[in-house]
């Protein structure tokens, strides 16, 4: 297929947080910017990324930039993606990906400045191979499969969505659901109809972009809901060098009136490989049930939507899928709450034994979508082990990270002017 991305590829996961403010006079004309990076937590943070935006004259920026340490001196590597220009003001936006250790609450400043030929591109264990959206891409954690298979109806659509999800540090386990891709998901059911669509139905998608480079691989993916082309989609999958999760940035648009029965996301659905299900409530209470034990609780006090993560796991053999909520935000193009019916996050049994978690936006029930309402959300996909006294130590602990992110300030040379 042709690649030909018709939106401008600006979307990025909210967990980077951006100020733009006036510059000291410690930075050079030759410079781009000068960045203040602050960690607000107690806890250290090693190699974690941060990805901000910048703008410089077209052609400037390259496929990297240097952070230069304001203080040691020393630089680091910074992947450019995501590049637009104004051919009016010659200017191009772009943004940068690099990561950053901080002790608690400490900030650091770096300098930014455009690389060269000779600068060194550090090794990266990020991994892609296939074409046309059928990729297979990861890192030394995990190796997501996003091919089509044409024997089973759900996975043989050329849509780009996760299909299966190689545990490697597991024996090689593979996460997958027979019938279906196992990311299934966001999807949609209009009033008056018996099936449903997914993303995962695309065939393809109207607009794909693929970007690659050591730190981040990211698919961009937009086009029209399957059969309900009054709803448009956008989703991106950013696969991260050196990490054991994925994160999936969506955002549902409603461009005409409709009318849905069921819209779903946040939707992970996997055959028998789990025991348990557990979750952490809003006010910080954890909660870990077996499925046999979990519909006499969950029935009358669901998982919230706004809950900040869940994960399943199986008990004997220490291995677990969670998802870790960064951004839920359903504001419409007013800034009020789109249409929701019994919003929750609803913990399932599918065919075989299988089971999947969903969140659910509008549950069984028609809705009135009026034309401007949006769904916007965005999940961290994490593999890891549950071995010892703290099995869940892992998924916490990344939901503080992503959830609190360090904070990124960006200055221009030349201040706020007279």
């Amino acid at each position: 297929m042709n690649i030909n991305w018709k939106r401008p590829a600006f979307l990025l996961p909210v967990f980077i947080i951006l100020s733009f403010i006036g510059v000291p006079k410690v930075v050079l004309s030759s410079d781009i910017a000068e960045i203040t990076v602050q960690n607000p937590g107690d806890v250290p943070r090693t190699g974690e990324y941060i990805i901000f935006s910048l703008q410089s004259a077209a052609g400037t920026a390259g496929d990297h930039n240097l952070l230069i340490d304001s203080v040691t001196r020393e630089s680091v590597y910074a992947q450019v993606f995501g590049r637009r220009t104004d051919k009016r003001s010659r200017m191009e936006q772009y943004f940068l990906i690099a990561p950053v250790s901080l002790n608690a609450r400490q900030t650091r400043k770096y300098l930014v400045r455009s690389g060269g030929p000779d600068d060194t591109v550090p090794g990266s264990d990020l991994e892609i191979s296939g074409n046309d959206l059928d990729y297979l891409i990861g890192n030394k954690y995990y190796l997501a499969d996003l091919r089509r298979d044409e024997t089973e109806d759900g996975q043989r659509y050329k849509s780009g969505q996760l299909n299966r999800l190689e545990f490697k540090n597991h024996g090689d386990l593979i996460l997958s659901r027979k019938s279906n891709r196992m990311h299934w998901a966001p999807n949609f059911r209009r009033t008056g109809e018996e099936d449903y669509t997914t993303t995962a139905h695309w065939n393809p998608p109207d607009s794909v972009l693929l970007e690659e480079g050591p730190y981040l691989i990211r698919l961009l993916r937009e086009g029209p809901a399957p059969g309900i082309p009054e709803i448009n989609v956008l989703t991106c999958y950013y696969f991260l060098a050196g990490q054991p999760y994925f994160t999936f940035y969506s955002e549902i648009n409603i461009r005409k009136d409709v009318s849905l029965s069921l819209l779903r996301n946040d939707e992970m659905t996997m055959d028998s490989l789990f025991t348990n299900v557990a979750f952490s409530r809003g006010d910080g209470q954890i909660e870990d049930y077996t499925f046999a034990e979990r519909d006499k609780i969950l029935h009358s006090d669901p998982v919230s939507n706004t809950d900040p993560w869940l994960c399943f796991y199986h008990a004997g053999r220490h291995y677990a899928y969670g998802s870790v909520r960064i951004l839920y935000d359903i504001r419409n193009d007013q800034g009020l709450p789109s249409p929701t019916y019994m919003p929750h996050t609803k913990i399932s049994n599918g065919a075989g034994g299988g089971k999947y978690w969903n969140r659910r936006l509008i549950h069984e029930k028609d809705t009135f979508v009026p034309a401007g309402s949006c769904y916007r959300e965005e999940n961290a996909y994490l593999l890891f082990d549950t071995e010892g006294k703290e099995p869940l130590n892992r998924i916490i602990r990344l939901a503080e990270q992503l959830r609190h992110p360090v904070r990124v300030m960006v200055r221009y040379p030349g201040g706020y002017g007279e």
